[in-house]
């Protein structure tokens, strides 16, 4: 067993934590045009993108963000290098296990427990995609993967973080503001559905909203279930000043307790340098430079909450 900065009281989430995910693959390539499967250009040009990613992570590093805080969440198809020398450098590593784009939990690599225990992440990650309005056998099939990852995660004593996406079926894609007239309930029962199939997160990486009802129900939700887990925000690849508000207002709940915001951060810059209208030096400033600018809207949202 490795030690980790969690090894006190491993599933108690910490104080703080403010992640750069880079670990989109599908989603990626339909942001930059590509059809599949992607050429072998195409293949190093991801390679590309998580190492530039992860330079900005390390730029925002150097305005201020205190390192110990904060992790990258990163994959092991196009992220190698950046855990290699996450692992070199000391920078905390949740790593991601689920295969993009499916509608149920589907692990990437059937023999991921293995390659958990080998590049000893600090935290392993799922996406989950969630709506318990959503197909009933996905769902299902979603809380068996989860659970084999939850008892992994306390046998192990690596903290989990879960990412479930609450988003709307066809038919409720018709009712007018989904996001605040029905999001809020239904992500109150996906929490309580995926706790009571005996699924306990570390913490919970919950969709982002400018209402500050949302993240008390959601907290009160979790807090019913497990005092010791948290929230962190993610950004929907919403722009830097949406992503801000939310943070700000999502700051003023106790339980959520930094963020995990990926497209917003490094899109922009990264779609700017494979068109050739940035050098590598000028995405990795920029990426640093949201990275910071995130950090901020929380940090002093939270100082004055």
């Amino acid at each position: 067993m490795w030690i980790s900065w969690y090894t006190v009281s491993i599933m108690k989430a910490p104080k703080n934590l403010f992640v750069l995910p880079f670990d989109h693959q599908t989603g990626l390539w339909k942001a930059f045009g590509w059809s599949e499967p992607i050429t072998d250009e195409q293949n190093a040009l991801m390679i590309e993108t998580r190492d530039i990613t992860y330079e900005g992570y390390q730029y925002g590093l150097s305005l201020g963000i205190p390192a110990s805080d904060t992790a990258i969440l990163t994959d092991d198809i196009y992220g190698k290098n950046v855990i290699d020398n996450a692992k070199k450098n000391g920078h905390p590593l949740i790593y991601t296990l689920e295969k993009s784009g499916q509608p149920s939990l589907v692990f990437q690599h059937d023999d991921w427990q293995d390659r958990v225990l080998k590049n000893k992440p600090e935290w392993i990650k799922t996406l989950v995609r969630y709506n318990p309005e959503a197909n009933r056998a996905d769902l299902d099939a979603t809380l068996v993967n989860a659970k084999i990852v939850s008892d992994f995660a306390k046998a192990h004593n690596i903290p989990y973080m879960i990412e479930p996406l609450v988003q709307p079926t066809d038919t409720q894609k018709e009712i007018a503001d989904f996001d605040h007239t029905m999001r809020p309930d239904l992500t109150v029962r996906m929490i309580n559905e995926i706790y009571e199939a005996g699924i306990f997160p570390t913490v919970w990486k919950i969709e982002g909203s400018d209402d500050i009802e949302f993240y008390n129900k959601s907290a009160n939700a979790i807090a019913a279930h497990d005092t010791n887990a948290r929230i962190v925000v993610l950004g929907r690849n919403e722009t830097i000043e949406t992503v801000s508000t939310w943070m700000a207002t999502g700051a003023q709940n106790d339980y959520v307790i930094g963020f995990a915001v990926g497209r917003t951060v490094f899109l922009d810059a990264i779609k700017k340098y494979i068109s050739k209208e940035m050098t590598r030096d000028q995405a990795v400033q920029q990426i640093g430079e949201n990275f910071y600018k995130i950090y901020k809207a929380f940090t002093n949202a939270k100082t004055h909450a």
